[in-house]
């Protein structure tokens, strides 16, 4: 397949909209379980305070870095934000 005949994959949006959602509920339900506010989670993570309010309002994209930090500081694998909380 030629680069030119590329299109973007149908539902590319929702798939990203319905990620960061995820994330954002994983990342509040888990501050709320160990009982760390923003400003304690960003001290322990080194990611800003700003950055962690945007990501749990799900308004904003993670660098893979950030999110692991994150992750560690509340002490989960990475991997555990990205799983739907159905």
């Amino acid at each position: 397949m030629l680069y030119e005949e590329v299109q973007p994959k149908e539902g590319i949006e929702e798939a990203v909209a319905k990620l960061r959602s995820t994330i954002a509920a994983q990342v509040r339900m888990w501050m709320d379980r160990e009982e760390i506010d923003v400003k304690s989670l960003a001290i322990m993570s080194t990611v800003s305070d700003d950055t962690i309010y945007k990501l749990r309002s799900g308004d904003q994209n993670v660098a893979t870095d950030k999110l692991a930090k994150i992750a560690h500081a509340m002490g989960i694998p990475p991997a555990v934000l990205l799983m739907s909380v159905e």
